[in-house]
């Protein structure tokens, strides 16, 4: 059996794509495959993933019709043979022995998921390090606790790496964006033991393009619903660790506020700020009575229900966006 299955969605990527192949062919170890599912793009990606599977027997490529990043993923699920699987967006780049050192970790523990924290590459090229912690778990209140409270590990797929048991029934949610968050949830539910790394290994490449000006787009949405998903099955599975999934339903209401925000003011940002606004209103209650948000967040809350143009304005300026 293939030590190691690499699944990278592509998708219009031809500045970026190589890199990010070659990120992977340069890892320290050499017993894995690299698939990646084309996924409809109308650039040069398709033609630039042909030629790296010609040059390397280990790369494999499937070329579907446009269908989004779940379906691309679920596309390789289908496909893997290895022991353990790992997942890479096809515009980022890791450490050459960010893999060796994660399965190394889940052999020696005899895990089921292995994370490593994340530098946040920024449009400027000044870099961010993610907040992460070195930990070992079977709990999986614990588990779903530092999902949540560190940005360095919480709901991606693409910092770890998984035993392919954990795949046996779990697949991407498809016709949604935000889609780790679900999987990333089900995934966790089906591993015995969590192992945490604080060493940097992945290297995520912050979107450039801004989204000032630009039309709000009514799937980004999914960031709300995404959330207010996972709080419901929370409530009912784990419910100890419910008010971290309130706490992460209040981030995905501000950040969701800051894209309506700074897009263009027409009747569609008008019908999602009113939508967003309801939302929030049926929902203030138990944000108010969580025991871990900050005033910060829920006074940002109050003030995205009231002023958006001072709400984008103050959100820019402390997150420095």
């Amino acid at each position: 059996m293939t030590v190691l299955s690499f699944i990278m969605p592509a998708y219009n990527v031809e500045h970026t794509v190589e890199k990010s192949v070659q990120s992977v062919l340069s890892q320290n170890i050499s017993d894995f495959e690299l698939i990646i599912i084309n996924d409809g793009s109308t650039d040069n990606t398709a033609n630039i993933c042909d030629r790296l599977a010609e040059k390397d027997t280990r790369v494999r490529v499937i070329h579907q019709e446009n269908a989004g990043p779940s379906a691309a993923r679920n596309a390789g699920l289908n496909q893997v043979h290895g022991e353990y699987i790992a997942f890479m967006d096809s515009d980022d780049y890791t450490e050459k022995d960010m893999y060796q050192r994660l399965i190394g970790y889940l052999e020696e523990n005899q895990a089921d998921i292995a994370v490593c924290n994340v530098t946040r590459v920024n449009p400027d090229g000044t870099l961010n390090t993610l907040n992460s912690l070195n930990r070992i778990t079977t709990s999986k209140e614990e588990m779903l606790e530092l999902y949540f409270k560190y940005n360095g590990i919480e709901f991606y797929v693409w910092n770890k790496v998984y035993r392919a048991s954990v795949f046996q029934t779990v697949r991407f949610p498809e016709g949604v964006l935000y889609e780790d968050v679900m999987l990333s949830y089900d995934a966790l539910k089906q591993a015995h033991k969590l192992v945490v790394t604080d060493e940097v290994g992945y290297f995520y490449l912050a979107n450039s393009e801004s989204i000032v000006n630009s039309s709000f787009n009514p799937q980004q949405y999914d960031n709300v619903l995404q959330r207010k998903i996972l709080l419901e099955k929370i409530k009912i599975e784990y419910p100890t660790v419910s008010d971290f999934a309130v706490d992460n339903l209040l981030d995905g209401y501000l950040s969701t506020g800051y894209k309506i925000a700074s897009s263009t003011h027409d009747e569609r940002t008008k019908e999602y700020a009113k939508l967003l606004r309801n939302d929030i209103a049926e929902n203030q209650k138990m944000i108010f009575q969580n025991k871990v948000s900050s005033k910060a967040k829920l006074a940002a809350l109050c003030l995205l229900k009231v002023n958006l143009p001072l709400y984008r304005y103050l959100y820019k300026k402390v997150l420095k966006k």
